[in-house]
């Protein structure tokens, strides 16, 4: 017992010692406005900080500064938008890869913009396979031929206009059927943007003290 106890101690100063060795050796370490890791003699030990310039405590996902599926349903869940049409798939990915390459978003570096169209064609391809699954485009169809038949006719127009009509409900299958997966141009604008704003959130800031964070952690 006394022999395990001495072990434990000389490995616990060993240790402790190397962390202040570490600490002392690397705390000169600091970000430049550059973006880029330099020494107190302004010696370059890193282009950009970990290859990514993030800040690993603001990261969400594995390697990535934002959890998209999350986000993505966080948005659809909290910004509605019932007055618009929701995008299929095709539409969902042609819209996000036209407005990604604005200018609003230049603070992205491209590695992060493709993984955020990466994240948004599966999800396309999701919506795709429900829509087809449900055959959500066909009954939306008969729905609409079968609102201009009964409209025709003045009785059809009479008789649609009462609280009981059967419009109301194909109004509500509707409404069911764009449920069905739902996303529209104003849910994607509001994804992107706190994409924007959490990958903003975790860039590191110019001045910051890496060296004496990362031997701390080790």
């Amino acid at each position: 017992g006394r022999e395990g106890l001495v072990d434990t101690a000389v490995k616990t100063a060993e240790t402790g010692y190397m962390q202040r060795r570490l600490v002392k050796y690397l705390e000169d370490l600091c970000c430049q406005y550059d973006m880029t890791i330099r020494t107190s003699t302004n010696d370059i030990v890193q282009f950009t900080y970990g290859g990514d310039s993030l800040d690993p405590i603001f990261l969400e996902g594995k390697d990535r500064p934002v959890d998209y599926d999350r986000i993505y349903q966080h948005v659809r869940a909290l910004y509605r938008y019932d007055d618009e049409l929701p995008l299929n798939g095709t539409d969902t990915n042609t819209f996000v890869a036209q407005e990604i390459v604005k200018d609003d978003y230049s603070i992205m570096d491209n590695e992060y913009k493709q993984q955020i169209i990466d994240f948004i064609q599966s999800a396309g391809k999701k919506v795709d396979a429900y829509r087809k699954k449900y055959r959500v485009d066909e009954r939306l169809e008969n729905i609409e031929e079968q609102d201009d038949e009964n409209f025709k006719s003045e009785d059809n127009r009479k008789r649609l206009s009462t609280t009981t009509t059967v419009a109301k409900k194909q109004r509500k299958l509707s409404n069911v059927f764009h449920e069905v997966e739902r996303c529209t141009r104003s849910q994607l604008l509001e994804f992107l943007q706190l994409c924007k704003s959490k990958y903003g959130r975790a860039r590191l800031e110019p001045g910051t003290a890496v060296g004496a964070l990362c031997a701390q952690s080790i």
